[in-house]
């Protein structure tokens, strides 16, 4: 409600400056300063319309996660219409927007009570824009992860934050099945507001043990954060604003992770899945962390009969099933422990994308989309579980249902809005057929702990807690919900930037740099510390919105030292006798410049000469 009000004060106020415009008699420089105002109002009103169609929540965390991270692998096809049709619609404001101005000029003086009020009124809007409020308020909540880390902060942390670990509880250890449901929220199993739309799966919810409290908090609203917060107990938090962290060598490599600890004990992790592997970092997330066997999109394609059988995204659930059950076949006949995940996308906002074997299933009258693409997640889903339950490895083996997160805006979004709306949670064990309905309250980030005494295990992952222990635990779970902003900056820690101790190198050739042996992909914009400990920043993917290299550079505070590498046509804007082919090195502190140099081979600094090119005291 409040965006409503603030948006209707921002057109009111934006309004008002186009109607006192048109009572001055603007100078050259008036009416520049006049269109870049008005302009920006409108691009971010366009911003937010764009960033809530996909949120249903404006320009919020997952927005702002996949404008750093990247957007490699991402199904634009889906989204054609709309990235045509925004930047048509962007073109237009501003040819209008300038015949506006350069036709309100007229002979008459100006009063410069109407400027300063006319200026007054588009600052308004400025500020009251809600792709405006919404920026401040994540800048508010992100600002921690540029701040100092404090004792107090970090001691908070620890002391809620439970050291990975598995203990043996029984001697017969299960396999697992663990399927991430794109988007499939419990609120779909609301039968006041989707009568008869989930059947397969109520019916083996009845022999189930399912939770039907699972929030959705900080850092999980996105596939892959839902995933990390699952498997490591962690929301994801990207300290590295307004860039991809696709450069990195490992994903969250100082956090420790139920694959981690599954493979410690003896179990082959297997991941398929229907996306890519690289949009949002999937693959290096789990390949980080346990998993041996990865296949996305461009191993399962050559796999398929029908290769023209895909949608934007990648593979239709059907085909995927296929090949799961396939493999879990395979891996039990094996007769060694395993973990098989897998990734569906028949219910990818924003209509969905019905398997083909499906046709004739479609929810009611078929009018909307993504509950038919939930009516046949339900069958496929449903029916792949059932194989598996009646397969002769059934009593060696757990199934576990999740939705990678809530639904961002579809179909059916105000429909879902309704009711309370909860993340998907169920755990089948077919050789004891369990029953059982758990309310309480919790998140995706307590799913990793809590599925473990399913498998023979006990033990903590991270932030979460095994739910089944909810009386005990209740109040300190909502407490770590509560905290999880405020300790963004010490989860952003386990990105481990490396502190350069032995050397650093530039190889050109390959487009890496190498600190200390490890891999950063360029272009890569490297911050320094007097103890020469590092933040990355790449740029990968960039957006308009996307701050580059070069931009990173100009907000660098005097104390802090910088190694630049990026494209020469990019860096220009400093230094234009570099000229714009090939790459391009800058060092310098602050806004000081140390060293511009046009990379025509491969270069090698020893961290005594890093200190000195960027005149750190020893």
């Amino acid at each position: 409600m409040s965006h409503i009000i603030f948006t209707v004060l921002s057109i009111f106020s934006l309004i008002a400056g186009l109607y006192l415009y048109k009572k001055m008699n603007p100078l050259k420089i008036t009416m520049g300063l006049f269109f870049v105002m008005v302009f920006s109002s409108i691009f971010l009103f366009i911003a937010y319309g764009v960033a809530n169609y996909f949120t249903g929540n404006g320009i919020d965390e997952s927005i702002i996660y996949h404008l750093e991270y990247g957007l490699d692998g991402a199904g634009f096809l889906e989204y054609s219409w709309l990235i045509v049709t925004t930047i048509i619609v962007i073109m237009l404001s501003g040819f209008y927007l300038l015949r506006f101005i350069l036709k309100g000029k007229n002979d008459q003086p100006s009063h410069i009570f109407n400027s300063l009020l006319s200026f007054s009124f588009l600052l308004i809007a400025f500020l009251l824009n809600p792709a405006s409020i919404d920026i401040y308020n994540l800048k508010t909540n992100y600002l921690i992860l540029t701040e100092p880390l404090i004792p107090k902060t970090i001691r908070s942390f620890y002391k809620y934050y439970k050291t990975p670990y598995i203990k043996t509880s029984e001697s017969n250890h299960k396999n697992i099945i663990f399927i991430y449901a794109e988007s499939l929220e419990r609120t779909y199993f609301d039968k006041t507001i989707f009568p008869g739309l989930i059947n397969g799966l109520r019916e083996l919810e009845s022999r189930s043990t399912y939770f039907t409290n699972i929030k959705q908090v900080a850092g999980t609203g996105w596939t892959v954060a839902g995933m990390t917060a699952s498997q490591c107990g962690i929301p994801l938090s990207t300290p590295s604003h307004g860039n991809s962290m696709s450069g990195m060598d490992q994903f969250l490599p100082l956090a420790v992770c139920l694959g981690d600890l599954l493979n410690e004990n003896g179990y082959q992790l297997n991941y398929m899945g229907g996306a890519s592997l690289q949009f949002a970092g999937k693959g290096k997330l789990l390949k980080t962390h346990g998993f041996t066997n990865l296949l996305g999109r461009d191993e399962l394609l050559p796999k398929l009969e029908d290769k023209a059988y895909k949608t934007s995204w990648g593979l239709y659930d059907d085909s995927l099933f296929n090949m799961v059950y396939s493999r879990f076949i395979e891996l039990s006949e094996a007769g060694k422990k395993f973990g098989l995940f897998t990734l569906t996308l028949d219910t990818h906002h924003p209509n969905g994308h019905p398997s083909k074997s499906c046709k004739g299933r479609e929810y009611k009258d078929a009018s909307n989309p993504i509950l038919n693409a939930v009516a046949c997640s339900d069958y496929l889903i449903s029916n792949f579980i059932k194989k598996i339950s009646q397969s002769p490895y059934a009593d060696k083996t757990i199934i576990v249902l999740v939705s990678d997160h809530l639904s961002l805006r579809n179909t059916a979004f105000q429909l879902l809005h309704k009711k309370k709306r909860r993340n998907l949670f169920m755990i089948i064990d077919p050789s004891k057929n369990i029953f059982s309905e758990i309310n309480a309250l919790g998140s995706t980030l307590d799913i990793g702990a809590t599925i473990l005494p399913f498998m023979g295990y006990k033990g903590a992952i991270g932030l979460g807690r095994n739910l089944l222990n909810n009386e005990a635990l209740e109040k300190e779970r909502q407490f770590i919900h509560f905290k999880l902003i405020a300790w963004r900056h010490v989860l952003a820690t386990f990105w481990d930037f490396p502190k350069i101790q032995k050397y650093l190198e530039i190889d050109i050739d390959k487009k890496i740099v190498r600190i200390d042996g490890r891999n950063f992909r360029i272009p890569i914009f490297i911050e320094l510390n007097n103890q020469l400990e590092s933040t990355l920043k790449f740029q990968f993917d960039k957006s308009q919105t996307h701050k580059t290299l070069v931009q990173h550079r100009k907000l660098l505070s005097k104390n802090k030292g910088f190694l630049l590498i990026d494209k020469c046509k990019n860096t220009k804007i400093l230094d234009k006798s570099l000229g714009e082919n090939g790459f391009c090195f800058l060092s310098g502190k602050g806004r000081k410049y140390t060293k511009k140099v046009k990379l025509n081979r491969n270069i090698t600094y020893t961290s005594n000469q890093v200190r000195q090119l960027l005149n750190f005291q020893p």
